[in-house]
């Protein structure tokens, strides 16, 4: 973890540096390191999305100075219905396209939406795939007693991570990455109707005793799907990896379809993806995802540290 920024390649700009705008003062924490520091980079690209919140036009605000103070070209603000998967892989193909030659690649993923940080990665790493990309993140600080989202408003397949016809028969595995909010996790259980469940737990996790409320809020849910549970690190998404690969290849599941659902830390999010990449599992599996009615905006996080995680993606050579 880190709190100083340099460009990807030493004495070089980096090519494109993706961000996206949220509620979350966090948000604007990587970008303003990035204004007090020597980076560099070409192109700055903003993603926002349409639910206004006074809140996250303050945060958007703030970014966009911080990317006038280094980037080369105006950096751009795109906005995208959050339900509308398609415009934004659509949009992301259209910059890729335009950048096709790019080398270096930065991404702030603090606010992204794990649904869409798996599409991002998916869709960059397809279209540019010589590029070197930087994942950079901000750990958010929680209240254990409070509610992160209320209600779910769908429970989706994610594109590009299998696909629903192909695993429609047979038995289930569910492996569901536990966070804080039990209400999606519930709905991802009575969607697909598990034969058998394996519960993650970040642990280690970002902060010490944050694994604690995790398993208080899911405990009820793994106690009735008597689930095995697992634990991978928080900030490892090679423990990610592992571990699906390890149940994927297992025997005891060779004869089931492969559900994982995301709702732990983000750093599981992307072991999710590079599992994906490396195992290339669409055969019977597919990544399924809840999305909240509504995000608790005002007491979501209510701090953030000031080291940031820094990861740059595996490059492998069997694709």
């Amino acid at each position: 973890m880190t709190t100083e920024l340099r460009t990807i390649f030493a004495d070089e700009h980096d090519d494109l540096f993706l961000c996206a705008g949220s509620f979350e003062p966090r948000c604007t924490y990587i970008p303003s390191l990035m204004a007090k520091s020597d980076y560099r980079v070409d192109r700055s690209e903003l993603i926002r999305f349409s639910r206004r919140d006074e809140r996250k036009e303050k945060n958007i605000a703030s970014i966009i100075n911080f990317m006038f103070k280094v980037s080369t070209i105006r950096p751009r603000t795109t906005t995208f219905d959050i339900e509308t998967v398609s415009d934004f892989s659509d949009s992301l193909s259209q910059i890729c396209e335009e950048m096709k030659s790019a080398r270096a690649i930065t991404i702030d993923i603090t606010t992204f939406t794990k649904k869409y940080l798996l599409i991002m990665l998916s869709v960059l790493r397809k279209k540019i795939p010589a590029a070197v990309l930087r994942l950079l993140y901000t750990p958010g600080k929680y209240m254990s007693s409070s509610h992160l989202s209320w209600g779910v408003r769908s429970i989706s397949a994610v594109p590009f991570f299998g696909g629903m016809s192909a695993i429609e028969s047979g038995k289930k595995l569910l492996v569901l990455f536990l966070g804080y909010e039990r209400e999606r996790a519930w709905a991802i259980m009575n969607h697909v109707e598990p034969d058998n469940v394996v519960a993650v737990i970040a642990h280690p996790p970002v902060h010490e005793g944050d694994d604690i409320p995790a398993l208080k809020a899911n405990n009820e849910l793994i106690e009735r799907a008597s689930a095995e549970k697992r634990y991978v690190s928080a900030l490892k998404p090679s423990d990610t990896v592992e571990l699906l690969t390890e149940l994927y290849k297992s025997p005891l599941y060779k004869d089931h379809m492969f559900y994982v659902s995301p709702l732990g830390p983000k750093m599981e999010t992307v072991g999710i993806y590079l599992f994906f990449e490396t195992n290339h599992p669409a055969d019977r599996a597919q990544v399924i995802y809840a999305s909240p009615v509504i995000y608790n905006s005002a007491k979501y996080t209510v701090d953030y540290d000031i080291n940031i995680v820094e990861y740059i993606m595996p490059v492998y050579t069997d694709k």
